[in-house]
């Protein structure tokens, strides 16, 4: 069964329109306090309201253009990977190498598509365009894989993530995105909890289990 975590986000072009009446209504009222005779104290009031409105906006649009980047990525992966489940996340410094491998500068902290089926655990990226499968492993080489807030972000806190266990106790984690859909099969754990519980699920599947013990 595939579960598809994110949904059509109409809200990026909303806000940058919120944006735009924003900075119109700035400027009239700005215009109406220093006509009226309200002195420096109504700018700054003003002043203050707006940088405030414009960091809110900012931040929405921050999340709102994650997720709008994710469903594309999904989009492109899906079809080469049928019936696997896709959770957005983020890399960090245990995928440094691999990340250096696509070509790009910053490995930590990258938009990335955590996508995981029968045939194993993936993990990609959209570039240019284009999925790039940035790690991958069947699940024949998949010791553990666990839910941690040891993972370490790329600010070098540490996070709850996934952590996958390979052979020879080499590790890959990733600091996975809200997972709402996949929640409602394992209520009340934390979105690593419940990706990581859904994936040992997948993990022990019959077909699989067949598999490891080749």
């Amino acid at each position: 069964m595939q579960f598809s975590l994110l949904r059509y986000d109409w809200r990026r072009t909303f806000l940058w329109c919120l944006f735009a009446l924003m900075v119109v209504l700035y400027v009239v009222l700005l215009c109406a306090v220093l006509v009226a005779g309200g002195g420096w104290f109504g700018v700054l009031v003003w002043t203050y309201a707006f940088v405030l409105g414009v960091l809110l906006i900012g931040a929405v649009d921050g999340v709102s253009g994650r997720r709008s980047r994710a469903r594309r990525c999904e989009r492109a992966v899906s079809p080469l990977r049928p019936g696997w489940t896709f959770v957005p996340a983020l890399s960090t410094p245990t995928l440094r190498n691999a990340m250096r491998a696509i070509g790009l500068r910053l490995t930590t902290g990258v938009e990335c598509m955590l996508a995981y089926g029968p045939g194993g655990v993936e993990v990609w990226r959209l570039q240019k365009g284009q999925p790039i499968c940035v790690a991958g492993h069947p699940w024949s080489s998949v010791q553990e894989v666990v839910a941690t807030r040891e993972v370490r972000s790329w600010r070098g806190s540490r996070v709850w993530g996934v952590r996958v266990v390979l052979a020879e106790l080499h590790v890959e984690e990733l600091q996975v995105m809200s997972v709402k859909q996949l929640g409602a099969e394992f209520p009340g754990l934390r979105p690593a909890e419940t990706v990581a519980a859904s994936m040992q699920m997948v993990r022990s599947a019959p077909s699989n289990t067949e598999r490891l013990a080749e």
